[in-house]
């Protein structure tokens, strides 16, 4: 990865003739990344007339950078935590949402600072297979808001690239919001389609809970209001934010997101149709609480959608498999560093892929509202997956082996043992209940395994 040359001087200009503007800015004490995105082609005699234009922009946003970045160094220096997974995952999603936002022939330079999270093994994987994207680590005995202040403006007299008025104003809003209440890291991608499905490829955005109206540029093919809001608080539900059983009140929300009610009102009404919350009348909207017959529920409902996608799936063309090989891939990788953090992540991503690929749009819909009722599980009862990756994958790899033989049922077999398991668990971490397996037997029609121990897979 490239890094500038040590030393007290940045080059003037790091891309002669290049058009650039911001392309995004990760913050996340003690990381903090700037990207910047260059044009496919050399710089026009028109586009340096807007660049012209927009010099004094890209200046007004170097100074916001410069803030951001400073409070970030600041935080970390006050005792902020040590770099963790967590850091490197923020990393990971602030990397996939670049991907998706800026189209393909488009060159993506990110430069880093506050800690090397772009050596993490994953990250640099994720670089390898998109070289379109460069890292360049703060360079020694220069600050980061000095080298984002070189790679941004480049030669003043060249006056390269334009920051947009709306995208300075929208950052500077984002940033202050995050400065004021900084209960998450600030990922902001400017005009990044949101993703509207209900499954889930990437850690949690907490960034999407500040300042919304501001965001809402107008931008062509951006999603309603409604729907950005409603997926904003879909993620921090499903990542455990909301403690079970506490009430999201909408006033206090909508004036934290910068918007009315009604856009609060209506985003609250799609989560209680997925059931990630509970509209009760006279009470408002609450986060359910996690009781033994609704795990078992939500479980059963799972097995029973699984199976039909699984038999689907087995009678289509090998091509059809592809992803879901790709994210067997990942389980396996996870299994491999014996990583228990990840590795309850990494199979549902598996359990989607395979939904997606079935082509059966309204049950692959249901099934993946299910995902995120037992995503918001796991983070309340804050499962331990220790012990058990080498599991999980045996029972991944055993589906997809089954699929790729076309044997529907032998793949509903695994899948329906590994999902009797893993029920018994979940419900064993409750603190008050206890397994119904009479219940479960009448709902799911799944019988107990035999052998073992009762761990999930």
């Amino acid at each position: 990865m490239k890094s500038l040359d040590p030393g007290a001087v940045a080059p003037a200009d790091w891309f002669p003739g290049r058009e650039r503007t911001i392309g995004g800015v990760l913050l996340d004490p003690p990381v903090r990344a700037l990207a910047v995105v260059l044009a496919e082609d050399t710089l026009s005699a028109g586009s340096a007339a807007r660049g012209a234009r927009g010099t004094s922009h890209r200046y007004d946003a170097v100074l916001v950078l410069t803030a951001a970045g400073a409070f970030a160094a600041d935080a970390a220096d006050a005792g902020a935590p040590d770099v963790s997974e967590a850091h490197t995952s923020g990393f990971r999603a602030f990397l996939d949402r670049l991907h998706q936002a800026h189209r393909p022939g488009t060159e993506v330079h990110i430069l880093v600072g506050g800690a090397a999270v772009h050596t993490d093994p994953h990250v640099a994987h994720w670089l390898r297979r998109h070289p379109r994207f460069r890292v360049y680590p703060v360079a020694v005995g220069r600050t980061w808001a000095d080298d984002a202040r070189a790679l941004l403006l480049g030669n003043p007299d060249n006056r390269h690239g334009t920051v947009p008025r709306p995208l300075v104003r929208d950052l500077r809003d984002r940033v202050r919001t995050w400065l004021a209440d900084r209960s998450g890291p600030l990922i902001w991608v400017p005009g990044r389609p949101e993703r509207h499905h209900l499954g889930y490829d990437s850690p949690p955005d907490t960034s999407h809970l500040t300042a919304m109206s501001g965001a809402d540029t107008g931008i062509p093919g951006s999603p309603r209001l409604v729907d950005r809001v409603a997926h904003a608080l879909r993620e921090q539900i499903a990542s455990g934010h909301f403690p079970p059983g506490e009430r999201i009140k909408e006033a206090p929300l909508a004036a934290r997101l910068g918007l009315s009610r009604g856009p609060v009102r209506d985003a609250l009404r799609l989560l209680a149709e997925d059931g990630l919350v509970e509209s009760m009348p006279h009470r408002g909207t609450t986060i359910p609480m996690a009781t033994a017959e609704r795990v078992m529920e939500v479980y059963a409902a799972r097995a029973a959608l699984g199976a039909v996608i699984l038999r689907r799936l087995a009678t289509l063309e090998p091509e059809s498999l592809h992803p879901v090989g790709t994210a067997l891939a990942d389980v396996c990788r996870v299994a491999r560093h014996q990583d228990h953090s990840r590795i309850g992540d990494a199979d549902l991503r598996f359990q989607d892929a395979i939904a997606r690929a079935a082509r059966l749009r309204h049950t692959s819909l249901f099934f993946l509202r299910l995902t995120m009722q037992l995503r918001m599980f796991i983070a309340i009862l804050k499962l331990d997956y220790a012990d058990v990756p080498g599991r999980i994958e045996r029972a991944d790899r055993a589906i997809f082996c089954a699929l790729r033989e076309h044997d529907g049922g032998e793949a509903v077999r695994v899948w329906r043992a590994k999902l009797d398991i893993g029920v018994r668990y979940m419900v064993a971490q409750l603190p008050t209940e206890n397994f119904d397996p009479e219940l479960w037997l009448t709902i799911s029609g799944v019988t107990q395994q035999r052998g073992g121990r009762q761990r999930p897979h």
